[in-house]
């Protein structure tokens, strides 16, 4: 792994564990919620995930990417695809695999001391 990925790889764990800490003290405050809204479009590969930001819902960003006028926000990628876009569930990543880590595989067995016929 070179030293970049593991640099960040270790910027995200680091970040990762501060909003561990974080996320009690914004749940007794306001009721801001970092729960991602997911979205899909015919014209736009994959998903596009947006955690909604302040004074902002699932519902509010929906409208914006189907408002054929609005421009200044970079949902998606920055995507200038207006029109079309659907609310869909977001679904489970699994990221262990991007850092290097990944599940161990199990290896057969063999009889380290093998039968001489």
């Amino acid at each position: 792994m070179s030293i970049l990925k593991k640099a960040v790889c270790l910027q995200g764990a680091f970040l990762m564990a501060g909003l561990a800490v974080l996320a009690p003290a914004a749940a007794a405050g306001e009721s801001q919620t970092n729960t991602p809204c997911c979205f899909t479009n015919q014209r736009f590969t994959g998903t596009c995930e947006v955690v909604p930001g302040e004074n902002e819902t699932c519902a509010s960003i929906l409208a914006y990417l189907n408002n054929q006028q609005s421009v200044g926000k970079n949902y998606c990628a920055n995507t200038t695809v207006r029109g079309g876009w659907a609310k869909t569930d977001c679904e489970a990543k699994d990221t262990s695999a991007s850092c290097g880590v990944s599940s161990p595989k199990k290896v057969p067995e063999q009889n380290p001391f093998p039968s001489s016929n």
